[in-house]
């Protein structure tokens, strides 16, 4: 059934409005109010968003991981929400201990409670009612991934005894950016003259004595 057929008849009838003169004006007046009224109401935004992730806590006293912040290409908070706590409508996953928080109508923070484990990737998800009714998101799910654990060999030296040089030794520091497990670390450490013949099996190397301490946060071991 046509759902328009009522409406055909009535502009096709005698009481049509536009078979008067006044009735076509009112009807032009009534569609630029109808048109005006729909430019005046907020139109809807479609909105994207980059989450950044935490870079490695400072090995330091007193240091606090680093939060996991959202920012929005507009503004995107509910005004009453602005500089508040969240308490629903978005998720973590895996779950991580911490609170959220508007810290502006374009960034919205996550601030862990515990450190960040490395390299490990959280799916942030959002709920279409944390938004204000007039704004989209082009995706209401993200992904963010923690800094990777990274070593650097930051030094070395090459010492002969002045006093009886058969004595040689080499000092060397490695620096992480995270706390090293001082067993994998050791377990991996080698050291082989340049040069040094290798055979089948390195049978042929000749194993180094080497002693390791590490600092007080293990995030530099010495050599």
């Amino acid at each position: 059934m046509d759902r328009f057929a009522a409406l055909r008849r009535w502009f096709q009838g005698p009481s049509a409005p536009f078979r008067s003169a006044s009735g076509l004006l009112a009807l032009l007046l009534a569609l630029v109010a109808a048109n005006a009224w729909m430019s005046s109401r907020p139109k809807p935004r479609l909105l994207s968003w980059s989450a950044a992730g935490p870079g490695p806590t400072p090995l330091k006293d007193g240091a606090r991981p680093e939060p996991i912040r959202i920012s929005f290409t507009d503004s995107a908070a509910k005004l009453e929400d602005i500089g508040k706590p969240v308490k629903r409508g978005l998720s973590i996953e895996p779950r991580a201990r911490g609170s959220w928080s508007w810290v502006s109508d374009h960034e919205i923070v996550f601030t862990p409670s515990e450190d960040w484990p490395a390299d490990r990737e959280y799916t942030v998800r959002f709920e279409r009612a944390f938004f204000p009714a007039h704004v989209r998101l082009e995706s209401l799910e993200g992904r963010v991934r923690t800094a990777p654990f990274t070593a650097a060999l930051v030094s070395s030296e090459f010492h002969v005894d002045p006093r009886d040089p058969s004595l040689k030794q080499v000092a060397a520091t490695f620096r992480f950016s995270h706390p090293v497990d001082a067993d994998a670390f050791e377990k991996r450490l080698t050291m082989v003259m340049t040069g040094q013949k290798q055979g089948l099996f390195d049978r042929d190397r000749v194993p180094h004595k080497l002693t390791v301490s590490y600092d007080k946060f293990h995030g530099e071991a010495y050599v």
